[in-house]
């Protein structure tokens, strides 16, 4: 028997089961449409990927979800983005705190205890660091110091004193002034020890009262042949690197020329190569 278009299907149905028919498909539909908006957030069509979009997208500036550039780091007090923002880096803020020890590079501000129940306080990380935090040399440790107390201090020298040459002479078991001593000692603190090892900070004599003083003569421009008989000839001892050519030039001293200490005292020669000179 054909089916006619024309006729209406639900003509013979009592009312009652047509208006019943209606009010279930209403309220399965309704159903449905609840669901779908519970699981996507949209009513209609779907909102997950919009939504996981924004909350997993990376912030080129702090490195981490566009959704934490609000929320506060517990190691340093700040948001995630104003401490990029401040410092340059998640990590760089994290690793100037040093009283809570080891940074995570990912800059999830998670505090570490030391084994031994001590004190926090050395980092492995250089600030701005954002991949392995160990240091496969000495001088990788003394480049990441350098940066670090720089970028803290805003130049090249730390409460006034030369970063570079005092991380030098430390690793080269050189005496070093008091200052020297600071800033190694506070490189320590932040960066732990050295890949060689601890070693001793050596540091030069002070001034005894009632000792004969010598003042340390001007040597830059000097070989460090010459430097080194002149101090001899003053009671003072000299120190050169090691393999250092006596016919470098003097560039400078430490302590520095001028400066007054007693007899015997260790002079340590700064130089560098002597030009060569032209062929007539």
């Amino acid at each position: 028997m054909a089916f006619d278009l024309k006729e209406n299907p639900f003509k013979d149905l009592p009312k009652p089961v047509i208006i019943g028919g209606i009010a279930v498909t209403g309220g399965l539909t309704g159903f449905l449409l609840y669901r779908h908006h519970k699981s996507t957030g949209s009513w209609f069509g779907s909102g997950t990927t919009s939504t996981a979009g924004a909350s997993s997208a990376i912030d080129p500036v702090t490195g981490l979800p566009t959704s934490e550039d609000n929320a506060i780091d517990p190691v340093t007090g700040l948001t995630y983005l104003a401490e990029a923002t401040q410092y340059g880096s998640v990590a760089t803020a994290e690793a100037s705190v040093s009283a809570y020890g080891t940074s995570s590079a990912t800059g999830t501000g998670t505090p570490v205890t030391p084994a031994d129940g001590g004190s926090a306080g050395t980092t492995t990380l250089a600030p701005g660091a954002v991949s392995s935090p160990t240091y496969t040399s000495d001088a990788a440790w003394a480049q990441a110091v350098q940066a670090g107390l720089s970028d803290v201090s805003g130049s090249t020298e730390y409460d006034g004193t030369d970063i570079g040459t005092a991380i030098g002479d430390y690793l080269q078991d050189i005496p070093v002034t008091a200052a020297q001593k600071s800033v190694i000692t506070t490189a320590l603190a932040e960066y732990g020890d050295p890949p060689s090892g601890a070693r001793q900070i050596i540091t030069i004599p002070t001034a005894t009262p009632g000792k004969t003083m010598i003042k340390i003569p001007q040597l830059a421009g000097k070989t460090t042949a010459e430097a080194t008989t002149e101090l001899e000839t003053l009671n003072l001892n000299a120190a050169n690197p090691k393999g250092t050519p006596q016919t470098n030039i003097v560039t400078s001293t430490t302590p520095a020329a001028g400066t007054s200490v007693t007899p015997k005292s260790l002079v340590n020669i700064h130089s560098k190569t002597a030009p060569k000179k032209e062929a007539k």
